[in-house]
């Protein structure tokens, strides 16, 4: 029998995604389980989307151009400037999610072999697209005990910069750890972006759920000012429009090199899919109502979670400035072993609960195993449940 490759190999399993056959089986039984794993919102998406594909009346649904529909990049040009970004409708190529943004902006930035930083906890895709590129990640380790603060990557960077660093991955608010940058940290990646030469990859899919009235002050696009040349956008309908299924993303840069190279990689897969893009066109181009509301909603759900979790004894967790995660550690606890025997053993009252466990989060072997990613995706009465079971639960596992 022939092998597989080895890329195919050490390609990591999903901490997100793993754990569903289980949850499958504990549907089975009739036992309802509260997902708090996954970024699955569950605020209806907007009727703008779907009416405007109900209205479509092509004949044919045929392919379209690989940089994306020209109404479409001029609606996403008209969000930026929005956001005080001057981002041309040519600089921007439309992708399938915010997933293949980023698959290629790391393929654009790295040969295989060569080097991207992130801060961990990262969303753990970044490892699985660096694993399926063949590249490196290397990580600068935040702590939840600092409230993860950035504060000294900058002397970091002086250490470990070499010519195998090309670039990093900013996540803004930061997912799992829901951070948010301060305005010193944006200057001071603008500097070590000129001073090492090395890309910036602005990974913003939950920008525009910030939190406590600090939204809009600072944001991943201020770098766009001082180092335009030096940034790759990424952005995703998924979460600021609860549309996960529709698959709209982009990717923009005023590098015209970023531009010409990612538009060819894009041209081998033909064309992101005609609906969907009429779709994210009708809903961007209206005004920020919709995600606004869904904003103080998160807010609210923020609020209830954390509250309730900081009472569990044993349990500490860092209140997101943004996104829609917390980040969760408990007291002795192997968090892989706790999400199975929720998920195999326990229930109350007939319901259970499924988290996304720590270690999946981390490049650094080892870390992460008492630590876990909770999603507040649910609504506010919801996750108070789902959460008095989880508290019910680790009171159980714990004896």
């Amino acid at each position: 029998m022939p092998e597989i490759s080895q890329r195919a190999k050490h390609m990591p399993a999903s901490p997100i995604r793993k754990h569903k056959p289980l949850e499958d089986r504990v549907r089975e039984s009739r036992i309802e389980v509260y997902k708090l794993e996954i970024g699955q919102p569950d605020i209806p998406s907007p009727t703008q989307f779907i009416d405007a594909i109900r209205a479509f009346q092509g004949d044919v649904i045929g392919y379209r151009p690989s940089k994306g529909d020209d109404e479409l990049r001029e609606a996403q040009s008209f969000y930026y400037k929005r956001h005080n970004a001057d981002i041309a409708p040519d600089d921007i190529l439309v992708t399938n999610g915010g997933s293949e943004a980023l698959l290629l902006a790391m393929a654009t930035v790295c040969d295989p072999g060569q080097e991207l930083f992130a801060i961990e906890p990262l969303y753990s895709n970044y490892i699985g697209f660096a694993t399926m590129l063949g590249i490196q990640l290397r990580p600068f380790t935040a702590h939840l005990e600092e409230e993860f603060s950035i504060d000294g990557l900058e002397s970091w960077l002086e250490k470990n910069h070499d010519q195998n660093l090309k670039g990093g991955i900013i996540n803004y608010p930061n997912n799992p750890q829901g951070k948010i940058l301060r305005q010193e940290e944006i200057d001071m990646l603008g500097k070590v972006a000129k001073e090492y030469n090395i890309f910036l990859i602005l990974d913003g899919a939950y920008r525009e759920f910030v939190f406590d009235g600090l939204a809009g002050k600072v944001t991943d696009l201020d770098l766009l000012l001082d180092i335009p040349e030096y940034v790759i956008v990424i952005d995703t309908l998924s979460k600021h429009y609860s549309l996960t299924g529709s698959r709209i993303g982009s990717l923009a840069s005023k590098n015209h090199h970023v531009m010409e190279a990612t538009l060819k990689m894009a041209q081998a897969r033909l064309s992101v899919p005609t609906l969907e893009q009429i779709g994210a066109t009708a809903i961007i181009s209206e005004n920020d109502a919709f995600v606004h509301e869904s904003a103080l909603e998160y807010q609210r759900r923020r609020d209830a979670a954390y509250e309730i979790l900081s009472g569990v004894p044993g349990v500490h967790c860092y209140k997101p400035q943004g996104s829609i995660y917390l980040w969760v550690r408990f007291d002795g606890v192997d968090t892989e072993d706790f999400t199975r025997f929720m998920l195999e053993k326990f229930n109350h009252e007939g319901k259970t609960t499924r988290i996304a466990p720590g270690p999946g989060f981390y490049v650094t072997p080892g870390m992460g195993k008492d630590q876990a990613r909770i999603a507040f995706v649910l609504n506010v009465n919801a996750m108070k449940e789902a959460l008095n079971v989880l508290g019910k639960g680790l009171e159980a596992y714990r004896k």
